[in-house]
């Protein structure tokens, strides 16, 4: 039995070890996918980031409607928005909050992460980079920004087409893939190198494909458009003047590294 019970206890030694030295092996991106598995919606305090501020002393706050949560959810209601996992849910008409509703322990105060609505951001400070001239126009070539953009098609990659992603880039947008590049992108602390790096493998400016990492490069574009981050360009020319009530904040790729707008880790609010 003593016998039967060491060899046992080998064998569970030696596969912590195999396990040990294969997680070892892995890129730094993969074995953070492994310990965080998926992403969820308040990941905040999972990555460095910085804050996009406020003004506390220059805040809109959203009126109530006079009907506001008269409107009872159904049981039908209730399920439907269960089986979607939404923890927050805002009725808003005209101006005014018609019916608000939190669940799963979730309220108002509370930080959650956008994803993708981030490239919505990413696109209005591009707009905003171009009325202030710091963009000269949007059938600029990439390089005009990021000089070393141009290997191969990279050089035929207008800011155009990465706002309509059409820039083919080789991004594959797979989320549950453990060696993806967008695992790569979410999970990593090498951004700008992996970005500016991948090839063009498709004509640019000929289909539209979803490509995460052409918002990421847009984002860089406007960095060094503009000679700011992305959050402190947001904050002077959105987050202050809407007159946000809280602060936001962008995840970087390591401390101190690069704000971080490939899907779904960006804004969060």
């Amino acid at each position: 039995m003593k016998t039967k019970k060491k060899t046992i206890l080998r064998l569970l030694i030696a596969l912590v070890v195999v396990i040990g030295v294969v997680y070892a092996s892995f890129p730094y991106y993969a074995r953070q996918a492994l310990i965080h598995w998926m992403p969820v919606i308040d990941d905040l305090e999972t990555f460095h980031r910085h804050t996009v501020h406020h003004n506390p002393d220059d805040v809109w706050h959203w009126p109530l409607s006079a009907d506001y949560n008269r409107y009872q959810l159904t049981e039908k209601d209730a399920h439907y928005l269960d089986s979607l996992r939404t923890v927050s849910f805002l009725v808003i008409r005209r101006d005014s909050i018609v019916f608000e509703n939190y669940r799963d322990g979730w309220n108002d105060t509370l930080t959650s992460n956008i994803y993708s609505a981030t490239k919505t951001i990413v696109g209005l400070l591009a707009g905003i980079a171009l009325d202030e001239g710091k963009i000269h126009s949007l059938d600029d070539p990439v390089s005009r920004y990021i000089p070393a953009y141009t290997k191969g098609m990279q050089a035929d990659v207008t800011l155009r087409h990465l706002l309509t992603m059409s820039g083919g880039m080789a991004w594959d947008e797979a989320y549950a893939s453990l060696f993806s590049v967008t695992t790569h992108g979410y999970y990593g602390n090498d951004l700008y190198d992996l970005v500016t790096g991948l090839e063009v493998v498709d004509r640019p400016g000929v289909q539209y494909s979803y490509r995460s990492g052409e918002t990421q490069l847009l984002a860089f574009v406007i960095e060094a458009a503009t000679g700011q981050t992305l959050s402190d360009y947001a904050e002077e020319k959105l987050w202050r003047p809407m007159q946000a009530a809280r602060d936001a904040y962008w995840l970087l790729d390591k401390k101190d590294g690069d704000e971080n707008d490939v899907t779904p880790k960006s804004w969060t609010v």
